[in-house]
């Protein structure tokens, strides 16, 4: 099998764990908010009994709470440190900078705060030299033994310079370490240049399998992903009280089967519906820990590693 520098989020390959963060308000007043996560002792419970690691990061910047959009792991467990953007780029496509911040505002990954939170967990950071990616904005997984990445169009727009897109798509491949024909960069609008958040509509399974809302705005997305040999269902997962997508597919270590963790719902026909969508996919138990949100979720809550 080959490598990819991302670790792949289908359920293809084993995990050691999953990391979160959780925001400290300052003293005296010290808390802890678990952001994505509707019930944090179900969790850990459900964790315990597939046999997966959790890791809880204490941080008291409100914005990293997110940290999946901030946070990526490679196959040899080191941290991402996602490359500068180019301030010609930036002029150009400003809201494709971050759904996070403007050009005022602080760099959204931090290589200051990456490096601290490498030594505290004993992990390495690899810097990637064009490629600039929040979290949500990356599928990754396998298919045939080798590692592809989808991601949001606007990663190679970051990484563009002067007007060359295709030696661009070379380097982001290049950077996330797959061949430039398993790199899919989509994108709901071609005008649009906001990020475009694919795990919020998205989920891989094993074997090129994607789950997509099924919703007019995402044929044309449903047909491109076709054209690449990707297996797409077309399903119901987003509501007005919850994002069934914004979950996440490990491989469970006591057993090896697949298993989802996702976001809870007030109504019970929604979660069994959503249950037996994921049984006849193949995956073997659901978890509903992540808290009622029609966008973001769990998912975004925390990262493999």
């Amino acid at each position: 099998m080959s490598f990819s520098a991302l670790l792949p989020e289908d359920g293809s390959a084993p995990i050691s764990g999953w990391i979160h963060s959780v925001v400290k308000r300052k003293w005296p007043n010290v808390s802890y908010e678990y952001s994505g996560i509707q019930d944090f002792p179900s969790l850990q419970s459900a964790f315990q009994k597939e046999g997966i690691y959790l890791k809880t990061i204490k941080i008291e910047v409100s914005s990293r709470q997110w940290f999946q959009d901030h946070l990526l792991f490679n196959d040899q467990g080191a941290l991402l440190q996602m490359a500068p953007i180019d301030y010609d780029v930036l002029l150009k496509y400003p809201p494709s900078f971050s759904t996070f911040y403007t050009l005022e505002d602080q760099d959204t990954y931090d290589s200051v705060w990456i490096e601290e939170l490498a030594r505290d967990l004993g992990r390495s950071v690899k810097k990637l030299k064009v490629t600039r990616v929040e979290g949500g904005e990356l599928i990754s997984g396998t298919r045939a033994g080798e590692p592809y990445v989808i991601i949001d169009e606007n990663v190679i727009r970051r990484a563009q310079r002067g007007d060359d897109k295709s030696e661009s798509r070379a380097r982001v491949a290049q950077d996330l370490e797959v061949k430039e024909e398993n790199l899919v960069s989509l994108y709901l609008d071609p005008d649009e240049d906001f990020p475009t958040h694919l795990d919020t509509w998205m989920m891989a399974l094993p074997e090129g399998k994607i789950l997509i809302q099924k919703d007019f705005k995402f044929e044309s997305v449903a047909s491109t992903l076709r054209e690449k040999g990707f297996e797409v269902v077309e399903v119901l997962g987003i509501f007005e009280d919850v994002n069934f997508f914004n979950g996440f597919v490990v491989r469970s270590p006591k057993d090896h089967q697949l298993v989802v963790f996702t976001n809870q719902s007030q109504k019970e026909d929604r979660r069994l519906a959503w249950e037996k969508i994921l049984h006849d996919q193949g995956v073997a138990r659901v978890y509903f820990v992540g808290r009622w949100h029609p966008s973001a979720g769990i998912d975004c809550a925390g990262t493999f590693f």
